[in-house]
């Protein structure tokens, strides 16, 4: 969010030059009007995230166990 063009842009409205940089009160950044999803789409947005989480958990333990036979398999063509 915070980095996104059409914020950045209505910052520059409300900041003012100090040193090497710009300063924004806290007075100034509460008036900005910062988009974010209605709460239906929080939910659809958790519950995708949730289920990709599962998903990268499952590939994980699939992952881990390949790894385990291929070390096995290995170990016992040297024997």
């Amino acid at each position: 969010l915070f980095n996104r063009y059409d914020f950045i842009e209505s910052l520059k409205r409300l900041t003012f030059r100090i040193r090497d940089g710009k300063a924004i009160s806290f007075t100034q950044f509460s008036t900005l009007k910062l988009s974010f999803p209605n709460f239906d789409e929080q939910n659809k947005i958790a519950t995708l995230l949730h289920v990709l989480d599962k998903n990268i958990t499952l590939h994980n333990q699939k992952l881990n166990l390949l790894k385990l036979v291929k070390q096995s398999l290995l170990q016992n063509m040297f024997i």
